[in-house]
């Protein structure tokens, strides 16, 4: 009996020393003092390792570790020359990068264009995630030490693609070389790179340790970017893997983590019972629970296109109509139910242009879309059923197929995925009330529903998308739902299944055109077709999940700190958040209410607007008359591919080079670091087991009557 007592003892404590067990960890083996350490959270599982050509690599170890050209803002829509000093059009097909003169790797050999060049070659001669670029761009050129020019591949020119090499990840080539000519392609796959006395980097965080759950860096104090940048206050950076939404929010509330990014349920009760907690707008949040977190990407819900009665468009916009109707009344009532009382932003397009960002919300074709919204109604919805031969036969008030068949049909969702399963269950129950549709939520693990979308073993699934707000929105956003040519990857190809030859050459030449104005015609084009043939039906935003505490690090970029001091915003998804910790500052040292610290180079005159790329592109484009449009021959297959499109090609020469250049601020700090030991964590842990020891002592060793 006695042996009973203990072991419920024991079971009842046991999630309480393993939710602590990461932070006893971290704070107390590894002693990294908690005032010196930002804890962030953003990644699930166990990572394949610190290289970033691998897939699943570990949080920050790609841009803490090594610099990009430039790094993009995802909310504010603009760059922060890091690397690159500079870029500027010699030609619409020619681009020249030139980067920072005194940059050097931490084994002291300086980064060179030459590391530039093997960085975009590497993935040329291996098949990575990136490879795709060299289906965009036929070479990369060494000018000198500094510069390089990077040349649009005239047989298949996409602009919305090229634009990536800005944020390009730049490696150096003295050991990545070495390492290939050692192991050939296991690098981009095999190599985890792990152990951090052999990695070389160039950013201002190193690999300190790392274990199945938790892995930290230490800053490099001696980075050549401290002359530019200065240091980031943190001295230790960790990032801790959460084991359920629920176990990382109980961190979050307990200061055990300073930013993360994970669905937080009711937080705006958080946010006013603990004045130290953040979210991107704390104001809206706690009033109303709305703008609790950024809406970025696309979201969509797919029904198969391949299965009847999906591929009957009045059966499709017959079922989206029910969800707009009555202003969005379903797609409202799912977001509440979702998200525990919080509202996603309400704005929503029927059409993949995100609603707010200025630069693509020009190409929106509002009377389209206007006239679309009029006309979803719930009767205008029962009426396209009716026409498709889908009316209730018999009177039970679910409507029947033309074979007699009860329209029935399964939405599948993710299990786990608390959100998008309420959302699903709202969706299903409005289909049934409004139109007499029924409608099974089913529940899958991850890699069953990513297997079933792939094979199109499925009928509807309410899925995430990789449409996220970025230099290459809006073209993205409909190249990932319209293109058939991508493949029907879950992640980043129309897994509708959706196929439409007509949309080819309008998505190829926006794609190489450098005429705004034809943009927009041919963004028209494409919005028509959408209304027309509903590929996906788009649901809104997926939240940017984004939650901060201050009880340790003061400064965190929010909506209110965006707009009145012009602060860089990124989330721990996105490589912005390296310059996001240069906004901090300890949290002792903050006094209540002051503004938060921009550095110089993280003003918003100091960087550059992604509209520049084009802008330039164009004026480049402009200074000289271009000849006809000729065919040209199909571009060579790279590793890693999964299409290549076969595009007609406009030359054209230009004497005019036009540079964007943004002003250098050069900046010495001196870091004064205290080392404070923390002792709360390792007291709880000591209390919890003093407990167990008492109990087990109390029934063990139990005194007879």
């Amino acid at each position: 009996m006695n042996s009973r007592y203990v072991f419920g003892l024991v079971i009842v404590l046991l999630p309480i020393i393993v939710s602590l067990m990461p932070i006893v960890n971290i704070l107390s083996q590894q002693q990294l003092p908690r005032e010196e350490t930002v804890i962030f959270s953003t990644q699930w599982g166990t990572p394949s390792g610190f290289n970033p050509l691998i897939p699943n690599y570990a949080a920050g170890s790609n841009f803490l570790m090594y610099p990009l050209l430039f790094v993009y803002g995802p909310y504010t829509d603009d760059y922060v020359p890091y690397l690159a000093d500079s870029f500027k059009w010699i030609d619409p097909y020619t681009l020249e990068i030139t980067i920072k003169k005194d940059a050097y790797w931490w084994d002291g050999q300086p980064i060179t264009a030459d590391d530039v060049k093997f960085s975009f070659d590497i993935h040329k001669m291996c098949s990575t995630s990136s490879s795709y670029i060299w289906i965009y761009i036929s070479g990369v050129d060494v000018v000198d030490p500094y510069t390089v020019r990077i040349h649009v591949n005239k047989s298949n020119v996409n602009y919305y693609r090229v634009i990536d090499v800005l944020t390009w990840l730049i490696l150096p080539k003295h050991r990545w070389e070495n390492l290939y000519n050692q192991m050939g392609c296991k690098i981009a796959t095999d190599f985890k790179d792990d152990d951090p006395s052999q990695i070389v980097g160039g950013g201002p965080y190193r690999l300190l340790y790392y274990t199945a759950n938790s892995w930290a860096y230490v800053r490099v104090d001696d980075w050549w970017g401290k002359k530019y940048f200065g240091l980031p206050a943190p001295k230790y950076v960790v990032h801790i893997t959460p084991t359920s939404d629920e176990q990382v929010r109980l961190e979050w509330m307990q200061n055990n983590r300073d930013q993360m990014s994970h669905y937080v349920d009711r937080v705006w009760e958080i946010l006013q019972a603990d004045p130290t907690k953040g979210v991107f707008d704390n104001q809206a949040c706690i009033a109303n629970h709305t703008n609790c977190w950024w809406g970025g990407s696309v979201v969509f819900l797919a029904f198969n296109l391949e299965k009847y009665p999906f591929n009957d468009i009045r059966v499709r916009k017959a079922l989206y109509y029910a969800l707009l109707a009555n202003n969005m009344e379903a797609i409202r009532k799912a977001s509440e139910t979702a998200y525990s009382g919080a509202l996603m932003p309400p704005k929503l397009y029927p059409v993949p242009i995100i609603p707010g960002l200025e630069r693509t919300e020009r190409y929106l074709a509002r009377d389209l879309v206007d006239s679309f919204l009029k006309e979803a109604t719930i009767e205008n919805a029962k009426k396209l059923l009716d026409e498709a031969g889908i009316v209730d036969r018999n009177g039970d008030g679910i409507r029947e197929l033309p074979d007699g068949k009860p329209f029935r049909f399964s939405l599948m969702v993710v299990t786990g995925w608390v959100p998008t399963i309420g959302s699903a269950t709202v969706f299903a129950d409005w289909w049934r009330e409004t139109l007499g549709i029924e409608v099974d939520v089913v529940n899958y693990d991850f890699s069953v529903v990513w297997n079933k979308v792939a094979s199109g073993d499925y009928e509807a699934v309410w899925w995430l998308h990789s449409t996220r707000m970025g230099p290459s929105s809006p073209w993205v956003n409909f190249d990932v739902a319209m293109d058939i040519r991508l493949g029907t990857n879950p992640w980043s190809g129309p897994i509708s299944r959706y196929n439409n030859s007509e949309v080819f050459d309008i998505l190829d030449e926006i794609g190489r055109t450098w005429d705004d104005a034809k943009r927009v015609e041919l963004y028209r084009k494409l919005q028509e077709i959408w209304l027309r043939d509903l590929p996906l039906l788009i649901l809104g935003q997926d939240p940017h999940w984004y939650e901060y505490s201050e009880a340790y690090w003061y400064g965190w970029p929010n909506k209110e700190r965006i707009e009145k001091y012009g602060a860089f915003y990124a989330t721990s998804w996105d490589p912005g958040f390296l310059f996001v910790l240069f906004q901090l500052k300890p949290a002792r040292e903050a006094r209540p209410g002051e503004p938060p610290t921009i550095p110089d180079f993280l003003k918003p005159q100091n960087r550059v607007p992604a509209s520049k790329f084009f802008e330039l592109l164009a004026q480049t484009a402009t200074a000289t008359p271009t000849p006809s449009p000729s065919p040209s021959p199909s571009p060579t297959p790279i590793p890693g591919a999964t299409t290549v499109v076969v595009t007609t090609t406009v030359v054209s020469t230009s004497t005019m080079a036009t540079t964007v250049t943004v002003p250098t601020t050069v900046t010495t700090s001196t870091t004064v670091t205290q080392t404070v030991t923390e002792w709360t964590t390792t007291i709880i842990l000591a209390i919890v087991l003093l407990i167990i020891g008492f109990a087990i002592g109390y029934f063990v060793i139990k005194p007879k009557k």
